[in-house]
């Protein structure tokens, strides 16, 4: 890596770093050139002195860009407030001022250039886990990121100073932009993999993530303003202090809702308005807007909530979905009503809780047959189109409009106030030219980076703010596609199609597949039934799909399974049988052996009667005379006990008791 390199990638690394600007002794822009300042120098020369051409001729913005940022006369000046603060040690040499960091200086940056090393490193490491040597990414996937904040904090000072653009403020297409320019750096595999990582970073939710997404957020922004907007009119509080800005629906949405992921913080961002006497308020056409959208959440969610699989839980968007999610956990039931009950008093919680006021007027009622605000309502619909790519609803349109022209209504009517609208849709800032006529449309991000060096007066409360931005831009930069709505599960609950069970991934494409193959199709009307059948068919009929993979796959693990078993089950009714003939020829010998016992017993009982006799009744001199003369009652005792054995032991005792008397059976 080259020095200019190496000195980019320092740069672009300490914009991680929250730029503290309270306690505010001096205004923001010159705290921010004094930092700016004192980085360079710390970066490129470190301890060394130099004079006040080269620090002239560094002094650029922290952020590894190679814009022109800071005027001769501003680095000038912030040298005098550097070795005032004896930030900066001043010295002579060969008639000529230098100028180089104080020991105190030096040590703090290094120290904070250590820390946000090491930081840095335990999210690269765990971003590229599964990839060796993770830390060669360390260097592209900073350069991504300093160029889609670097993009991010230009976006905002347009949306702040009102001269955005239509595109200017969608800004989904930013990653894909970052990466085509680090793909002409790095090779396809590793752009793959930082894009991955990417979506990633900007995905979940995490202390470490959230700090540098809000510091490198911040600190480009304020570059940017110091660039773009040299008086820096958009870091005072001149610009919307004292203003009075009202809250979209959305916005309401997390303000009422303890489980959105804003709420908490929205608290600290109601707290910093009013250190700077911002009012908040809501019209009454925003609660009827609220309630109307509450009630649909409802009933998709009671509609779809078992359709979803659970690794598509977390890409669906809102609150609603993880509300039900966690009372099912908890419960193992969820009760509608006490999961809605946080929007059950919108008017009176919001009043108590952020000391938003309610506004209401006879004209809201007759606003919806105004022709011009109809006409603008249609202008809403179709360039919410242009930037979108697909309509705005029609109800939704004309509230906007009939809000927005509420608001220049109040706008001519109270001269002297600023007025504006906070929204979390970030088509509304670039869809009307403002100006005199329109009240300013400010998105919530957007607000908290104004609001950040103007308000914050604590680490704690740049904490709260780094997660309310992190959720903020969460949907505004990843690619719209990789998020799903409540509504877009409705067509398989509205076939009675059972989707719980199938593969996340072939549920997600099929949703995209309808959107592009059948994107006017309606599921409530019966001729779009069956075309919508017939589209998800020919879907799920795709051999290529993980649903058909799975079962190809369940099916071939099924006859595996039923192989193993057969070939199991055979081996063991072998052994079954083996055992149970081992059995039997056991129980057989014993019982032949038994029964052997028996007739021998008989033999020998008779033998010794047949002796008794002849020894009283025989002829003969003695008494083995006497058995020979007898021997044919002898060898008749022989034959009856053959021939009881024979019917009284049994053919299959006489084979089970062994090889004798086998070969004696055989004999016979």
């Amino acid at each position: 890596m080259s020095t200019v390199e190496d000195i980019a990638q320092k740069r672009a690394m300490l914009s991680t770093i929250r730029m503290h600007f309270a306690p505010q002794t001096q205004p923001i822009k010159e705290t921010a050139i004094d930092k700016i300042l004192e980085q360079n120098i710390f970066f490129v020369h470190k301890k060394k002195s130099i004079t006040l051409q080269d620090m002239k001729q560094h002094s650029i913005s922290n952020i590894a860009s190679s814009q022109e940022v800071l005027s001769s006369k501003d680095i000038e000046n912030s040298i005098k407030r550097l070795v005032e603060k004896k930030r900066f040690d001043e010295g002579e040499f060969d008639g000529k001022k230098i100028y180089k960091l104080s020991d105190v200086a030096f040590s703090e940056l290094e120290h904070l250039t250590g820390e946000t090393k090491i930081r840095f490193e335990i999210i690269v490491k765990k971003l590229f886990r599964n990839i060796p040597d993770p830390l060669s990414y360390s260097e592209p996937f900073l350069r991504c990121l300093s160029i889609i904040f670097s993009d991010l904090g230009e976006r905002y000072v347009s949306i702040i100073k009102g001269d955005v653009t239509q595109n200017e403020v969608v800004s989904s297409s930013l990653i894909a932009s970052a990466l085509s320019q680090i793909k002409k750096q790095v090779d396809m595999d590793k752009t793959a993999n930082i894009g991955k990582a990417v979506l990633e970073f900007f995905r979940e939710s995490n202390p470490q993530y959230d700090a540098v997404k809000w510091n490198m957020a911040q600190n480009y922004y304020i570059a940017k303003v110091i660039g773009l907007e040299p008086d820096s009119q958009i870091l005072s509080q001149e610009l919307f202090g004292d203003a009075i800005l009202y809250l979209d629906t959305n916005i309401l949405v997390s303000a009422l809702e303890e489980e959105h992921k804003h709420h908490e913080s929205f608290k600290e961002l109601s707290m910093a308005c009013s250190t700077l006497n911002i009012q908040f308020r809501m019209c009454q056409l925003s609660i009827e807007e609220l309630r109307g959208f509450i009630n649909n959440k409802r009933g998709l969610l009671e509609k779809v909530a078992d359709q979803i699989p659970a690794e598509t839980v977390l890409k669906v968007r809102g609150v609603f979905l993880k509300m039900y999610e966690k009372q099912l956990r908890e419960k193992g039931t969820v009760d509608f009503d006490e999961l809605f009950a946080s929007f059950n008093s919108p008017i009176e919680d919001l009043r108590s809780t952020f000391n938003v006021e309610l506004e209401d007027d006879e004209w809201f009622d007759e606003a919806r047959y105004d022709t011009d605000i109809q006409k603008f309502s249609k202008e809403l619909i179709k360039k919410y189109e242009e930037i979108r790519g697909h309509p705005k609803n029609g109800w939704s349109a004309m509230n906007d409009a009939i809000l927005i022209w509420w608001l220049k209504k109040m706008k001519s009517i109270e001269k002297n106030k600023k007025i504006g609208l906070v929204t979390l849709d970030t088509s509304l800032p670039g869809i009307l030219k403002q100006g005199e006529d329109f009240p300013f449309i400010i998105t919530l991000d957007a607000l908290l980076q104004w609001l950040s060096p103007v308000a914050i007066q604590s680490e704690d409360e740049g904490k709260d703010f780094a997660k309310v931005f992190s959720g903020a831009i969460k949907y505004q930069i990843l690619p719209q596609e990789t998020f799903f709505e409540l509504k877009d599960f409705i067509v398989f609950a509205d076939m009675q199609m059972s989707c719980k069970e199938l593969p996340a991934e072939d549920v997600e494409e099929c949703i995209q597949y309808l959107k592009s193959n059948a994107p006017k199709l309606d599921p409530s009307k019966a001729e779009d039934r069956e075309k919508i059948s017939y589209e998800i068919s020919k879907f799920f009929a795709d051999s290529g799909r993980k649903f058909h993979q799975e079962i190809v796959r369940l099916e071939a693990e099924n006859s595996k399974m039923k192989m193993e078993y057969g070939n199991r089950i055979k081996t063991l009714e072998e052994q079954n049988k083996k055992i149970m003939e081992e059995t039997k020829k056991e129980n057989l010998r014993s019982s032949g052996l038994g029964r052997l016992s028996v007739v021998i017993l008989f033999f020998i009982i008779y033998e010794a009667i047949v002796c008794y006799f002849a020894n009283n009744f025989a002829e003969g001199n003695n008494f083995f005379q006497k058995i020979k003369n007898s021997w044919p009652y002898l060898t008749l005792g022989a034959v009856l006990a053959f021939i009881i054995s024979w019917f009284y032991i049994g053919k299959e005792r006489i084979e089970a008791m062994g090889w004798s008397f086998k070969k004696l059976l055989k004999h016979n």
